[in-house]
């Protein structure tokens, strides 16, 4: 489950940095003709001499430039942050994967406790039922001591 929701994750950040690497695509290419078209009026004015108001011009394209420079700013922090967001899932995938080892192995130990412990049983009984004249100690922890009966 956490695979596929890590999964999900993933297939959701490429589609975000897709959608960034487009916007700055299109914001650089926005920002190009803007100043194409400011440069363009520039011209004209200077041809006409009006130079008087080249100034405003040049001031939009500062303001273009600044913007194209904010923008672009923007998006490289989301781009910072999509990067340390699939760092973090892939982390936490590796812990995931991590835990889900150590549970197999606990997993695997207590069946093999459990299977050494039947087997024990087994081996203990198959004893007292074989020799009528012995049987387990009641204080031995293992099971291996075997105490003969008192006759009466």
């Amino acid at each position: 489950m956490v695979q596929q929701y890590m999964k999900e994750e993933e297939m959701r950040a490429a589609h975000q940095s897709v959608l960034l690497h487009l916007c700055e695509k299109a914001l650089k290419e926005k920002s190009k003709c803007e100043l194409a078209w400011l440069v363009h009026q520039e011209m004209r004015l200077r041809d006409k001499g009006e130079d008087d108001k080249i100034p405003s011009i040049q001031k939009k394209q500062c303001g273009v430039i600044l913007k194209l420079q904010q923008e672009k700013a923007e998006i490289k922090c989301l781009q910072e942050a999509n990067k340390a967001a699939r760092k973090e899932r892939q982390l936490i995938l590796k812990q995931q994967e991590e835990i889900e080892r150590i549970h197999r192995t606990t997993m695997k130990l207590q069946r093999k406790l459990k299977s050494a412990g039947e087997n024990k049983l087994v081996r203990h009984n198959v004893q007292i039922s074989g020799n009528p004249d012995t049987e387990v100690a009641a204080d031995d922890s293992d099971g291996d001591e075997e105490k003969p009966l008192m006759s009466h």
